[in-house]
């Protein structure tokens, strides 16, 4: 075991020299899942306690002390400074959603919009205690996922959870906006959308009617490039979004699948 462990920081430390140190591509962001993702080995988020409207059982788990943390930490290092870190929550618990479930159909109840924004209050608490901080906070990741039909094939297995633009708008400028800004994360951004770039027309259009611009610090974060109908993202910088705003990818993977070939980015 003792062998193993050192391998694998040895690969670790390895990989992280060629992403974040100035000899190799010397990244400057990270995202970091609030929770388990599309890559997670099982779907869970912070607190699964039934009703524990308190939060009082929130936690960091496993995944975070054994790998997101240490990474981030010997990112920093070898960068110098930090990293400019993203958080993004691929869904609420169970209990806060209409599906009673962390995968599927689902969004989040009404009831749960102030408890869903201290939930994640608390994970900026639990990473400063880290001496991590964060430069952002999405809505959530690609919230498209958690409004789809369960009879489609390509449903999500993992944690996924639906907002639509006005829902999402109401509650960035009811709950998180006011409880980010007045917490000791208050310099922390939020980002409005963490989805397919093809959304970002539609979507955008919705958010900004709702009066939100006093919190909203970034606009939408695009992903995938399914067809060639799709605006490059020179196009959609040009024609969707004000100077105030920049554009910045959160994710890329190579998928092969349904779409392919996909690229996500």
């Amino acid at each position: 075991m003792v062998i193993l462990d050192i391998i694998g920081y040895w690969c670790l430390s390895s990989s992280n020299r060629s992403y974040f140190s100035p000899e190799g591509i010397s990244y400057a962001f990270g995202r970091v899942p609030i929770g388990g993702c599309d890559f997670s080995t099982r779907a869970y988020t912070y607190d699964d306690i039934p009703n524990d409207k308190k939060l009082e059982k929130f936690n960091l788990t496993t995944e975070d002390f054994q790998y997101k943390i240490p990474l981030i930490q010997q990112a920093n290092r070898l960068r110098g400074e930090p990293l400019r870190l993203v958080g993004s929550a691929w869904s609420a618990p169970a209990w806060m959603k209409t599906n009673n479930a962390l995968t599927g159909r689902g969004e989040l109840k009404t009831q749960y919009y102030q408890t869903w924004a201290q939930y994640l209050i608390m994970f900026l608490d639990f990473y400063k205690r880290e001496q991590l901080s964060f430069w952002a906070l999405t809505t959530g990741n690609e919230p498209i996922n958690g409004d789809l039909p369960s009879f489609l094939p390509f449903v999500p297995k993992f944690n996924s959870m639906g907002w639509h633009p006005k829902s999402v708008a109401t509650w960035i400028a009811n709950n998180l906006g006011p409880t980010l800004r007045s917490s000791q994360h208050n310099a922390t951004k939020i980002l409005a959308i963490d989805d397919q770039r093809f959304v970002l027309p539609w979507w955008l259009e919705q958010v900004c009617n709702i009066g939100l611009r006093m919190f909203q610090d970034k606009l939408p974060i695009p992903e995938k490039i399914l067809r060639k109908d799709i605006p490059s993202m020179n196009v959609v910088e040009r024609k969707y979004l004000f100077k105030l705003y920049i554009l910045v990818y959160t994710a890329f993977a190579g998928i092969k699948g349904l779409f392919s070939p996909i690229l996500e980015g």
